[in-house]
């Protein structure tokens, strides 16, 4: 769930920074709902690739210890 929140947030702080800055037209959903500077825009594609990374090491720390049969303790 981590990673998909992390593709979404990738891809919108990418097409919010790009689309003024590269076609000169408003890109994605976020500026429909917040007027946000290109900065904020760039933040956010780097939040979303860090919770793209972190969701997908934690899904194969997690296959991996289904497979070993290792247990995590609570």
């Amino acid at each position: 769930m981590v990673e998909i929140a992390g593709i979404v947030l990738l891809i919108q702080g990418v097409l919010g920074f790009a689309g003024p800055a590269f076609w000169d037209r408003d890109m994605g959903v976020v500026h429909l709902v917040a007027d946000l500077p290109p900065v904020a825009y760039l933040a956010m594609a780097a939040v979303g690739a860090v919770l793209t990374v972190v969701g997908g090491r934690r899904r194969k720390a997690k296959e991996r210890r289904a497979h070993s049969g290792e247990r995590r303790e609570p």
